[in-house]
């Protein structure tokens, strides 16, 4: 199960997924794909998905309360921005021990470190998506490699001990500074 959770609009490239997701199935025919979101270009996307003959493959779930729960499911999960801040979801895939691959655009380099806790690809680069994930598939050690170093990365740099101890250092900080 190959998967992306986001907004189906020109920013998070849902395109690039669908057409990396055809060249995917073609090497792996039992590949699954989900889209967990909706937005703007969910006509575009359905028709796109249709006009490469992957309905039977496809999942576009709309808008759901708890995108965790597909997460679980996913033996890969996707960001594919052509632009991004945090991203936010990057964290959650690793939490979830999901291999992640992502665009190296803006700020998804700070947090997905190429070949270590993610793997990443060029912006618009459904090429590189279907070989990286490919790859993933073929490769367990790096994937179990890139599944270990995300869930400390995340548990050591997200984790809810050191942003309440820098908070707390935060305060004192200011506190002596009046």
């Amino acid at each position: 199960v190959v998967g992306m959770v986001g907004r189906l609009s020109k920013q998070k490239a849902p395109d690039t997924f669908v057409k990396a997701a055809k060249l995917i199935k073609e090497k792996i025919p039992n590949a699954f794909f989900l889209m967990v979101g909706d937005g703007e270009l969910r006509d575009q996307i359905e028709n796109l998905i249709s006009q490469y003959d992957l309905g039977s493959s496809f999942l576009i779930t709309g808008w759901v309360d708890n995108s965790t729960a597909y997460m679980k499911i996913m033996n890969v999960g996707m960001l594919l921005s052509r632009w991004e801040g945090f991203g936010l979801v990057l964290p959650e895939y690793m939490a979830c021990g999901i291999p992640i691959v992502a665009t190296n655009v803006d700020a998804i380099p700070n947090i997905v470190k190429d070949g270590v806790n993610g793997m990443l690809v060029n912006k618009d680069s459904f090429v590189g998506v279907q070989k990286v994930c490919t790859g993933l598939k073929n490769d367990t050690e790096l994937k179990d490699r890139i599944i270990a170093s995300a869930k400390s990365m995340v548990k050591n740099k997200f984790g809810a001990k050191r942003v309440a101890k820098e908070s707390i250092e935060l305060y004192k900080n200011l506190e002596k500074q009046n």
